[in-house]
């Protein structure tokens, strides 16, 4: 389970202090103590129910099963209390960025991703974004493709693995299945799915948003 590591400064009140940090008084080495320190927790962006020690000797475990590690924005929360019961919190943002190294793996809406040497965020009204396959023509530079369907359509990008040019933005009509024309769905016009494609290009290279600091 990949971790992330912190560090905590108590000031104030009355040692000893009792410490929680991401809903855990102790990490796989040591337990939250003293004044200041270092420690770490799970990447997992929810960390849910956990059980320390037993036959795995793993703190991050909910119901006997790791939580997944996605990307996305975590919120890592602590709180202190003093020896006479007083308490204090603070919380600290971070970024995980998961590396998933496959072709075919889902990308979630939202988030974003590193593919090789670029980072992608793919953007919050795709809900079925997919990595492709990666491509190396003869005497041009590797990419992968970044792909996603809707009603009658299916929609890819190609980038640059080293430089982040995009190389193609395509989009292959078909007819509408009988579960969208049940569904009452109709065609997305092109206008809409190459702003969707140019908004994929567009993130190769940027942070997430809000974390440029």
């Amino acid at each position: 389970m990949s971790e992330i590591p912190v560090e905590w400064t108590v000031s104030g009140g009355t040692a000893p202090y009792t410490l929680m940090i991401d809903g855990e008084s102790e990490d796989g080495s040591h337990e939250y103590a003293g004044a200041s320190g270092t420690a770490s927790v799970s990447c997992a962006l929810d960390i849910g129910q956990t059980v320390i020690g037993g036959p795995y000797n793993n703190r991050y475990r909910r119901y006997l099963k790791e939580p997944r590690v996605y990307s996305g924005r975590k919120t890592i929360r602590a709180t202190v209390t003093d020896s006479g019961g007083a308490t204090a919190e603070t919380s600290a943002g971070v970024y995980v960025i998961t590396d998933f190294g496959a072709s075919n793996t889902p990308l979630r809406a939202g988030e974003t991703y590193p593919v090789f040497d670029q980072l992608i965020t793919i953007p919050d009204e795709i809900t079925n974004a997919i990595m492709g396959s990666f491509e190396t023509p003869d005497g041009g530079e590797s990419s992968f493709s970044i792909g996603f369907r809707g009603p009658g359509y299916r929609a890819f990008v190609d980038i640059g693995i080293s430089t982040g040019t995009v190389y193609r933005r395509e989009i292959q009509r078909s007819a509408l299945t009988a579960i969208e024309r049940a569904a009452g769905q109709s065609p997305v016009d092109d206008e809409v799915i190459l702003l969707s494609l140019q908004r994929i290009g567009d993130s190769v290279g940027q942070q997430p948003q809000g974390m440029s600091e």
